[in-house]
């Protein structure tokens, strides 16, 4: 199987909300952190968040990409876009460890 195709699914937690995480995983230390800028959740419109990850993780490049809060399979209430700081925090945070360390996901 074509690595970029890898997709390993996880949750995480950010102020109290489960949210849905997948992982593109890749070899280099330098990660990309895909967020929905809309009310949709993390394939994108025609898939195109799919193709985006898996072509950026074929590329070297581990990817996240992830359902904002009352959004896709996460729980809470959706948020306005200018509300989202702790959740890219905690969704940044979540990729540094993912990627260092499968076992220590959260």
């Amino acid at each position: 199987m074509n690595a970029a195709a890898v997709i390993e699914p996880f949750w995480f937690t950010s102020g109290g909300d489960d949210l849905l995480a997948l992982l593109h995983p890749a070899g280099r230390s330098v990660g990309v952190l895909i967020v929905v800028g809309g009310p949709q959740y993390r394939v994108g419109a025609h898939r195109s968040f799919v193709m985006f990850a898996r072509a950026i993780a074929e590329a070297g490049f581990p990817v996240l990409r992830f359902d904002l809060p009352g959004m896709g399979d996460s729980s809470g209430a959706p948020r306005p876009f200018d509300a989202l700081d702790a959740v890219l925090r905690d969704a940044i945070d979540t990729l540094v460890i993912a990627h260092d360390d499968p076992r220590n996901r959260p």
